[in-house]
């Protein structure tokens, strides 16, 4: 009897070992990289929240802009190693408070024609065109093609504005929604790609150099493969992110430089067989300062992206 409840009580650890580690126990291997089939239809949300400080004269001055992204993504083709995807903005939104004054756009809205402050007819104009992404299964974009129409939207959009304004708007909106830009965006999604198999418990290193919002950033994490259960691999990463030099702007004929640098963090869900991600959250925490008319200002800027796949 002593022998058998023995038995029984280690095939219940043995039981509840199994269980708490998952598929990890297998040692199994896994390669992460693109694996869609043509004609799939991926849907994909993103929100970014950037808070900032500045410390003027002893005054401190807080800026937050929200902005969340809508996409869909048509799998059209897969020649030579490369997808071709089709592409478009399902919705877009922007939420900005600074200096007092609190501003939102949004793309659902009736109006065709940007007037004084609002963007929402711009955000508008830029939904439901399609653009083409040329992409391998590592993640490396090779070419965007066909945003000069969201440009061209944009454009008349704001037709009806003044060039002052326009210009302003260009730049705002352009900065955020550029080719460039959308090329840094796909690339960092799959930015977690290892270069071999990988089992749970490994650790690989990624360096990128990447832009946002017209501004060159260098990145450098260390990616662990925590664990994979019913189908998930969930990621954890760790690492450092810079300007890669001066971030230049110019304000009202004001001439501004801003340099930062920082840590990231990063956890990710992901379908280990597409390689697609289902959730995940990186932030961004960044210290620096702005250089304006011979003055520096210290800066203190954090970053947070939530990413929600279909």
């Amino acid at each position: 009897m002593k022998n058998l409840i023995t038995k029984i009580g280690l095939l219940g650890l043995t039981l509840m070992f199994m269980l708490a580690c998952g598929v990890s126990c297998k040692g199994e291997k896994y390669t992460f990289e693109i694996n869609l089939e043509k004609g799939t239809v991926l849907k994909q949300k993103i929100l970014f929240e950037s808070k900032s400080t500045q410390d003027v004269m002893g005054q401190k001055m807080e800026s937050i802009i929200t902005m969340t992204s809508e996409m869909s993504l048509d799998v059209k083709d897969f020649e030579d190693n490369v997808y071709t995807i089709n592409m478009k903005f399902d919705a877009l939104k922007m939420d900005m408070k600074m200096a007092g004054i609190s501003l939102s756009f949004d793309s659902n809205t009736t109006e065709t024609k940007a007037r004084g402050q609002n963007m929402s007819p711009i955000f508008r104009a830029m939904i439901n065109i399609p653009f083409e992404v040329k992409i391998n299964k590592k993640g490396k974009v090779f070419s965007i093609t066909g945003f000069e129409n969201i440009t061209a939207a944009m454009l008349d959009a704001m037709s009806e504005l003044d060039e002052n304004t326009k210009n302003i708007m260009t730049q705002q909106i352009g900065n955020s929604y550029s080719e460039e830009t959308m090329k840094s965006t796909l690339e960092q999604s799959f930015s977690y790609f290892p270069e071999n198999e990988t089992a749970v418990g490994d650790s690989w290193k990624k360096d990128m150099d990447i832009n946002i919002m017209n501004t060159a950033i260098k990145t450098s994490m260390n990616i662990t493969l925590e664990k994979v259960v019913d189908n998930v691999a969930s990621l954890k990463a760790e690492g450092t992110i810079k300007t890669d030099r001066d971030i230049v702007q110019n304000m009202n004929g004001i001439e501004t430089k801003t340099s930062l640098t920082g840590n990231q963090t990063m956890n990710l869900q992901v379908d280990p067989k597409t390689g697609w991600v289902i959730s995940g959250k990186m932030q961004q925490s960044l210290t620096g300062e702005t250089n304006a008319m011979g003055m520096k200002i210290p800066i203190t800027t954090v970053n947070t992206t939530t990413i929600k796949g279909e």
